[in-house]
């Protein structure tokens, strides 16, 4: 009677075991008191409480007050002694170490802290931190990098950082370094700098990136090559252009235009920039395999096609093309330069379309101090029927005549 009552009190510390862990590793997150409470000698528990008192305070690590760290180093010891693997017990250790003045075991806690895990983020914060202090830009940024790839919502905090820190010239190289060894995070970074950091600067990292290999890619451009045409940078914003669309070359009339409008991943304002209303890159009716701008017609009045910035000298220029309507009809073609976008047009010429395929030929001037020329391409129908009409193969070179 005696043995059966041992087993079956036995059978019931087993299952009050049981529970209690149970319960306790589902509470030690958000509940470690609780855990605690059901079982006192659990490790997370301790850790988790900790960073609780020093939460408790309103102070972020390492800048609690002396009373708090105290109570708090007290269940990381309990932590650490229960399962000496847990980086968050021994970070709250070595900040204990660093109040008391004890700098060289409070640098050892921590680099303890952050050899168990690379994801305890307060640990990496702190030795950003330090190493700050210290003067140390390769190991700041290299704790820049484990957090960003750790813990992707460091983002929210370390893109502002970073993004800053362009401003400062000796920076860019190796933040630059650090974000071609970011795959992980490379991408969202690059956004966020082509909308918020300096243009100049955001620049100069892109340009860096694209010598280590890891050039960025056309949406991480188009803004930002937007914002410096805007404040005037162009020779910067064509540098820029210049690593997605590897034929444009400064000064060269040619290269710039694209007339063939063969080119893929080109952006404007460099690129052409085709209204989607009217236009459209297709096949050449003749040509099959070769595109070519495609445009239907607008029955009332006039409407732009397509247009882009160039960069050229001032001067006369010979524009030469073909062209043709696609589906009968007859049509008008209008091709504008201006020294602004928006701007007064100063220089015209205009080509009837009424055929399946013919050529152009004209001139067009760039006066004295228009820098930058921004280039349109205006289309009309004739009479009240619809009309489809394609322009290819433009070619605008110095009129060498004069």
């Amino acid at each position: 009677m005696l043995a059966r009552a041992g087993v079956v009190l036995g059978a019931l510390l087993l299952g009050w075991l049981s529970i209690a862990v149970t319960f306790a590793n589902a509470a030690a997150s958000n509940a470690p008191s609780l855990a605690l409470w059901l079982w006192p000698d659990h490790a997370v528990a301790h850790a988790r409480l900790a960073d609780t008192l020093l939460a408790s305070g309103g102070q972020a690590a390492p800048a609690a007050q002396p009373a708090q760290v105290a109570e708090a180093a007290q269940q990381a010891a309990e932590a650490l002694r229960r399962n000496p693997t847990l980086p968050g017990p021994a970070r709250i250790l070595a900040m204990q170490a660093a109040i008391r003045g004890d700098g060289r075991q409070s640098d050892r806690l921590l680099d303890y802290s952050a050899q168990l895990s690379r994801r305890d983020i307060p640990t990496q914060f702190w030795l950003i931190e330090k190493r700050v202090q210290a003067n140390d830009i390769e190991g700041a940024l290299s704790h820049f990098g484990i957090a960003l790839e750790v813990a992707p919502s460091t983002r929210e905090i370390l893109f502002p950082v970073l993004s800053s820190a362009l401003s400062h010239q000796h920076l860019r190289r190796p933040i630059a370094e650090l974000a071609h060894r970011g795959d992980a995070w490379r991408s969202d970074f690059l956004h966020y700098v082509a909308a918020n950091a300096d243009p100049a600067s955001a620049g100069t990292l892109f340009l860096i990136l694209a010598q280590l290999g890891t050039p960025p890619a056309a949406p991480h451009l188009q803004g930002l090559i937007e914002r410096m045409v805007t404040a005037g940078n162009v020779a910067a914003a064509a540098r820029l252009y210049a690593l997605v669309d590897r034929s444009w070359r400064l000064g060269d009339a040619r290269a710039q235009l694209d007339g063939d409008f063969a080119r893929a991943g080109d952006l404007p304002p460099f690129g052409w920039e085709l209204n989607q209303n009217i236009a459209w890159r297709g096949p050449r009716p003749d040509q099959g395999g070769n595109n070519a701008l495609q445009v239907n017609l607008p029955q009332s009045g006039e409407d732009w096609a397509a247009r882009k910035l160039l960069l050229l000298a001032p001067g006369r220029y010979r524009l030469a093309g073909a062209y043709g309507m696609m589906d009968g009809g007859s049509g008008r073609l209008r091709f504008e330069i201006a020294c602004s976008r928006g701007g007064s047009v100063t220089a015209t010429l205009t080509a009837a379309v009424d055929r399946p395929a013919g050529a152009l030929a004209g001139t067009l001037d760039i006066p004295a101090g228009c820098s930058q020329q921004w280039l349109t391409i205006q289309a009309a129908g004739e009479g009240d029927t619809s009309g489809r009409l394609w322009l290819d193969g433009l070619r605008f070179a110095p009129d060498r005549r004069n």
